[in-house]
């Protein structure tokens, strides 16, 4: 049984030097003061061994946005171990204990950045959002028919206020995107780079590219658009780089018809993995998703090895969730519904996976007629993350 302990800020130096340690970067000397001060954001919990820190992990306060509705996520990051405590049960322990503290705050959502797909798995985390990297050559920089309007650069000194607002239009396209606030651009958003934002005629804003230029590579982590004059704007604003850049690397939705439109799209294209995330209170995250309309109810029993208080079965009607009882649960209501585990209810709920194709594969268990309710009460959407932590 291992101690879990919040760090105090006397003892955060402590867990700054466990991640250089575990992740293999340097912090500068006269930089650590800042980074610390990032931390007090951040609630950082370790397990000590003869009072020294052995194992750690970060819980971020975030919100995302789904179905244009706001939902608490609890974001994990950072966690390490010394390779002399690896394989103890700590990490095993941490990550349980987030789940608590996130349910406890009323977070109903979690993500983390994973570094094995396959170890969060088996916590009840699954792949919700991918990447697309398009990979361009200078010679592919060719612009489209001009769009009207101006571009302005900005660094986080001059972080225009408008930013967030197209930032917003542009989340509510997709499901689970970060709310961002001033802080959070400020801190993780920017880090280095320019912000590009196309105005129209008008002087509105309707997009913006975030990209750096160096070692001829012209770097977009972000190209957000509400429209296609913004799109083409934006192209139009990186071909402009053509003189200056070999390569140009450029990071979207798996949903943006970006390069299709281009004329000629047959470049170098992946789609990657990006982040994953786990519903940490299913009763809660139920009452407050939006399904289409029933013509009868679901019936859903979940599994859940990691947060014992989601082994439940729901009965969703169009007015309430209820959640039953061992004894109220019986075998007429598991076999009149589906089974599956948080994994699967996270992914097709999120929009990342069909409750059909889970089915298929051996996900979602139940009867044809059940597996079809579900998957038709489940609305359009698509998923997508930008940020990082």
């Amino acid at each position: 049984m291992h101690t879990i302990t919040r760090i105090s800020e006397e003892r955060r130096k402590e867990a700054l030097d466990l991640s250089m340690y575990a992740f293999q970067y340097k912090v500068k000397e006269e930089d650590i003061p800042e980074k610390l001060k990032h931390y007090s954001c951040q609630e950082i919990y370790g397990i000590f061994k003869e009072d020294e820190l052995a194992a750690k992990m970060h819980l971020l306060n975030h919100e995302v946005l789904l179905q244009g509705k706001t939902y608490k996520m609890g974001g994990v990051a950072s966690v390490a171990t010394y390779p002399e405590h690896r394989r103890s049960g700590m990490v095993d322990a941490l990550l349980k204990e987030a789940l608590i503290i996130m349910k406890k705050k009323g977070q109903t959502l979690s993500y983390l950045h994973p570094f094995k797909i396959s170890f969060y798995r088996k916590y009840g985390w699954e792949v919700f959002s991918s990447l697309k990297k398009v990979t361009l050559k200078g010679s592919d920089l060719r612009p489209l028919p001009s769009a009207p309007g101006r571009i302005v650069r900005y660094k986080k000194e001059t972080h225009p206020a408008e930013a967030n607002e197209v930032y917003e239009k542009f989340a509510l396209k997709y499901g689970g995107m970060l709310i961002r606030t001033p802080y959070w651009w400020d801190y993780s958003v920017y880090s280095d780079y320019t912000l590009a934002m196309y105005y129209d005629t008008n002087g509105h804003a309707g997009g913006y590219a975030i990209y750096k230029v160096s070692d001829k590579l012209i770097d977009v982590q972000e190209y957000v658009s509400l429209h296609f004059e913004a799109a083409r704007a934006i192209w139009n604003f990186i071909c402009q780089h053509d003189s200056m850049v070999e390569k140009a690397e450029i990071i979207t939705s798996i949903h943006d018809p970006f390069p299709y439109y281009l004329s000629q799209p047959k470049v170098e294209t992946s789609f990657n993995p990006y982040f994953m995330a786990r519903i940490v209170d299913a009763e809660k995250f139920l009452s407050q998703y939006t399904f289409n309309t029933l013509e009868k109810n679901l019936v859903i029993t979940i599994t859940d090895q990691a947060a014992e208080w989601n082994n439940r079965t729901y009965v969703i009607s169009n007015e309430e969730v209820t959640a039953l009882n061992e004894e109220e649960r019986g075998h007429e209501a598991e076999a009149e519904g589906i089974s599956l585990s948080i994994n699967a209810l996270t992914a097709v709920l999120l929009g990342a996976q069909k409750a059909d194709v889970l089915a298929e594969v051996g996900q979602i268990a139940g009867t044809p007629e059940a597996i079809s309710a579900f998957h038709m009460a489940v609305p359009d959407i698509k998923p997508f993350f930008y940020d990082f932590f």
